[in-house]
């Protein structure tokens, strides 16, 4: 749906079940769940691929809201920062920073 400030907002599936190009039927709350359970630093994952080759995933951050307005920005939230560095090796601070490193794209 389109709020009335003209944001999308994803409010649900239309439907249960992906059919890929090749006829397949895959449930993408399965890969969504486990991928969740296995990536921490996840806080969003929607997988996307009907009638095509291959599935996508869009995977975001757990980020630090803004104090004000609650809405989330790139900064990267402590918890996180943690995983990464103790996991990863890595210290990012930033979303910008993340999608732009080697080793967190590896780790994710």
């Amino acid at each position: 749906m389109i709020t009335s400030d003209g944001f999308l907002k994803i409010t649900g599936r239309i439907k249960e079940l992906i059919i890929t190009a090749g006829g397949e039927n895959i449930s993408p709350v399965l890969i969504e769940d486990k991928f969740k359970e296995h990536c921490g630093v996840c806080s969003n994952i929607m997988v996307v691929g009907d009638y095509k080759k291959f599935l996508t995933a869009l995977i975001t951050l757990k980020t630090e809201p803004d104090k004000v307005t609650g809405i989330p920005t790139k900064e990267i939230s402590p918890e996180i920062r943690n995983i990464l560095k103790r996991d990863a090796g890595v210290s990012v601070k930033s979303t910008d920073e993340a999608v732009k490193d080697e080793k967190v794209k590896k780790y994710i």
